[in-house]
């Protein structure tokens, strides 16, 4: 299969004869990693508007947005193709707004009809809420998004200068017009990398176990995907029965680094098996046998009907990235050098990287897999508020000029103000910080004592563009405390022990010791009260105040 170059009004075009009809593509370097979580779904938005006008057509045509790139392809003949580039390249210079409440409508109901896969899983987990981990995220900005700030994402993104074209089956359809506006190609954005060290793994469903990390990219690579795969089939299902479905997924993430995920489910019973099988396989090496086997199913696979689509692809996507140009030759040659040697040293890669999937329940068995952070620290100095079920609810809020922090009984969580992803504001009041390490932290009005005090608090504090307004709750949905006051006075009651020794130690102080030892307990007390009945306060404090002073004058302290 040869590959050709081109330009078409000053946008790089690669082609090749091969094919069984003619199929093109138009690719933009702009994707969900591009967004911010706040307005995630902007691409996408932009996308179906783009092909709205479209209308209903003969010919097969869809646009898709991944982490990177964005997406516009159709195959039939070259006067369809000439005419559909035509119209969508129009709608991206000036988008059918008015069409705007439809498309959130069908984007919402798109994304309701889809299944949160283990994909995303990793994805949170190391990177957070942020650059790569996004695509695992609620497209939380569809209703957010404003017609100015479409219009501006458009013109900074869908560009010539950040654009490149495809075609399948045959040279450019002659006609064919790319009429878009000037602009730069913009760069990958740097990935994030929440994990201390690695490998590490992070608990997930009991529905199986798998692995994430990110190597180089290389034919070996590849030729490694295709050789954990058929291992794991091999001896994981058919050889053992632990797993049905063993898969492995391979794909570039920036112009030299790809990603790899393996994975195998299994059922609850024999999932302590299953792990140590998986991990064994992971860490024996390949033989010969399974070097030549995995290196002919990649030969095969880019001789299959159709291949040439997604090679052609491939190249156009490479380009798009600033990765070195690669003929068919060129990879083949390169497949052809693949080693043992370099294949194992691929393994040592992958685990070396590796953030694990561990079921709830089934520890790992080896040691060198680190717990990965699931809490986000330092945590933040300020106002502690009390939750209205105190004492029996131990947790408290801290809110500081730097952001929030949430103790809880079993674990602290911490979102700092200048690195908040996103803030869910419900009509009620209740808020929901997402920071751009994932840590999310959900803030009930009704189970705070001052709620109003504190929601203002953090949103004098969030900045505007940052908040996603969600919609209202039916009121059963609301939290609200679980005590009754009776319960929380026996949780007093339950420390008085405590307290009696604390008492029975002040009688044997006299002095200077002991007027102060009696000074702290009055004002613990006082703030006890205080905390107990916040709406009598003023009155316990004014009426302390008098006992203290008359007191004072009677020298009794």
């Amino acid at each position: 299969m040869n590959i050709e170059r081109a330009e078409i009004d000053g946008i790089p075009v690669v082609w090749t004869p091969s094919g069984d009809k003619l199929t093109a593509g138009l690719a933009f370097r702009v994707g969900r990693a591009d967004e911010v979580l706040a307005r995630a779904g902007i691409t996408h938005l932009i996308e179906h508007l783009a092909l709205y006008p479209v209308g209903q057509a003969e010919h097969h045509y869809n646009g898709q947005v991944d982490a990177t790139t964005t997406l516009f392809f159709t195959h039939g003949e070259a006067e369809e193709i000439v005419t559909f580039f035509d119209v969508v390249c129009g709608a991206l210079r000036d988008l059918p707004l008015e069409r705007l409440p439809v498309e959130r409508g069908i984007l919402r109901t798109e994304a309701a009809g889809q299944s949160r896969g283990v994909i995303n899983r990793f994805l949170m987990w190391r990177y957070g809420a942020q650059n790569y981990g996004l695509p695992a995220y609620d497209q939380l900005g569809l209703d957010e998004i404003t017609p100015d700030e479409l219009t501006g994402w458009a013109r900074r993104w869908f560009t010539r200068g950040n654009a490149v074209f495809w075609v399948a089956g045959g040279p450019p359809p002659a006609g064919l017009r790319l009429d878009l506006p000037d602009g730069p190609r913009m760069p990958v954005p740097a990935a994030s990398d929440l994990l201390i060290r690695t490998p590490s793994f992070f608990p997930g469903a009991a529905d199986g176990i798998g692995l994430h990390s990110v190597v180089t990219r290389s034919a070996a690579a590849a030729v490694y995907g295709q050789a954990l795969e058929r291992r794991l089939t091999r001896t994981l299902r058919h050889e053992r029965g632990l797993t049905y479905t063993p898969a492995i997924g391979y794909h570039p993430r920036e112009a030299n680094t790809a990603e790899l995920i393996a994975w195998a489910d299994g059922q609850p019973e024999q999932m302590p098996a299953l792990i140590e099988a998986f991990l064994a396989e992971l860490d024996r090496p390949f033989t010969e046998d399974e070097l030549s086997a995995a290196t002919d199913a990649v030969r095969t696979q880019r001789k299959e009907p159709g291949a040439e689509v997604g090679m052609i692809a491939t190249t156009a996507w490479d380009v798009l990235h600033g990765r070195e140009w690669k003929d068919p030759e060129d990879r083949a040659r390169e497949l052809d050098a693949v080693t043992l040697d370099s294949l194992n040293t691929v393994a040592t890669e992958v685990t070396a990287n590796a953030l694990l999937h561990a079921p709830h329940g089934h520890p790992i068995p080896y040691k060198r897999f680190a717990l990965a952070p699931a809490s986000s620290q330092p945590w933040v100095e300020g106002v502690t508020h009390l939750p209205v079920d105190h004492p029996v609810d131990p947790s408290r809020l801290v809110i500081g000029p730097k952001g929030v922090s949430l103790f809880a009984a079993d674990d602290e969580w911490t979102v700092r103000f200048t690195a908040v992803a996103a803030m869910l504001s419900r009509p009620d009041g209740a808020r929901t910080l997402i920071g751009l390490d994932g840590v999310s932290l959900s803030i009930e009005p009704k189970l705070w004592r001052n709620p109003a005090v504190l929601i203002e608090r953090i949103d004098a504090a969030v900045p505007a563009s940052l908040v996603v307004h969600m919609p209202a709750r039916d009121d059963k949905e609301i939290p609200k405390p679980r005590t009754r006051w009776h319960q929380r006075a026996w949780a007093h009651v339950r420390v008085l022990p405590r307290r009696a020794l604390g008492l029975l130690t002040l009688t044997r102080l006299t002095g200077r010791a002991r007027r102060i030892a009696i000074g702290l307990l009055v004002v613990a007390a006082l703030a006890l009260l205080v905390i107990s009945a916040p709406a009598q306060s003023p009155a316990v404090l004014a009426i302390s105040l008098a006992v203290l002073i008359r007191s004072r004058r009677r020298r009794r302290f």
